[in-house]
């Protein structure tokens, strides 16, 4: 579904609703707004069940509150429930010390994904099993969440957030496909990566791919290509929107090639990035 008034999961009755941001996406469906996205992500507010927001903002705060307070339901901010004092990299994890407000409990987490933009993600599963621990019959022990939460990755197949498939050269992938996330992939991107990169990209149609290519770094070497989907956008649409931009890239016709390609163009010091789609990132990791 859409994660929200359209989403199947409407017809269920949950302990609790989680919103865990709104960005600008399936603005055909959704509008072409914040403030408009966000009514319509409200629509999984129930009445007198609580929704946790992940992050809030003042560009939609008070549209998700005014559904919720004529649902008669409680809006809980992650990030008033829980915050990160320290988020660092330990070989293949990462390792957060999150600070529980409101008696400043302290749980060291090691998460096994190595995006810079799980710290949002765990504030937000943070104050949700909280609150399924103290709210409902759901008895959640630290013991369990924590060992939950390292296991993430073994307990549930989870692949293609910020995944790192090799070393020299450096290659990693990533399933953000919205402007919001490719935000959070480029930051990550310009503060790891080393010798020149390389980004094999494709998109869906549907997609803002002048906002996703905007975020990315100008200096890098691009490879656009197109997934088997019927969704994925021509080359033809994304040349013209890299060329006025100013882009260096190139075209392959399969996500196949396009690696095989950026990787006879790399050194073993450069990195090379795989993305744009999750239809992309499919393509490339291990069966």
């Amino acid at each position: 579904g859409l994660g929200g008034r359209l989403d199947a999961t409407n017809i269920v009755i949950p302990a609790v609703s989680v919103i865990t941001n709104v960005g600008l996406e399936h603005t055909e469906l959704l509008g072409d707004s914040l403030p408009k996205i966000a009514r319509e992500k409200g629509g999984i507010i129930k009445k007198s069940i609580p929704v946790i927001v992940g992050e809030r903002s003042s560009a939609y705060n008070l549209v998700i509150e005014d559904i919720a307070a004529d649902r008669r339901s409680a809006v809980i901010y992650a990030e008033q429930e829980f915050e990160c004092r320290r988020q660092q990299r330990e070989g293949d994890v990462q390792v957060f010390d999150m600070i529980r407000t409101r008696d400043n409990q302290q749980y060291t987490l090691r998460l096994p994904l190595l995006g810079e933009y799980q710290r949002q993600n765990l504030a937000t599963v943070c104050a949700v099993a909280d609150y399924l621990h103290e709210n409902t019959p759901l008895s959640i022990s630290r013991r369990a969440f924590v060992e939950g939460v390292r296991d993430t990755t073994l307990l549930t197949g989870f692949r293609g957030r910020w995944q790192r498939l090799s070393t020299e050269p450096t290659v990693i992938c990533d399933t953000a496909h919205n402007p919001d996330g490719m935000r959070h992939v480029a930051k990550q991107l310009g503060e790891i990566a080393s010798g020149k990169l390389y980004c094999v990209m494709g998109f869906c149609e549907d997609k803002n791919i002048e906002q996703m290519l905007c975020s990315m770094p100008k200096d890098a070497h691009y490879i656009f290509t197109r997934a088997e989907s019927r969704r994925a956008a021509t080359a033809e649409s994304i040349a013209a929107i890299a060329s006025a931009l100013g882009l260096d890239f190139e075209y392959q016709p399969t996500v196949a090639t396009a690696v095989e390609r950026a990787k006879s163009l790399m050194t073993s010091s450069d990195t090379l990035f795989v993305g744009g789609s999750t239809f992309v990132v499919a393509e490339i990791l291990p069966q």
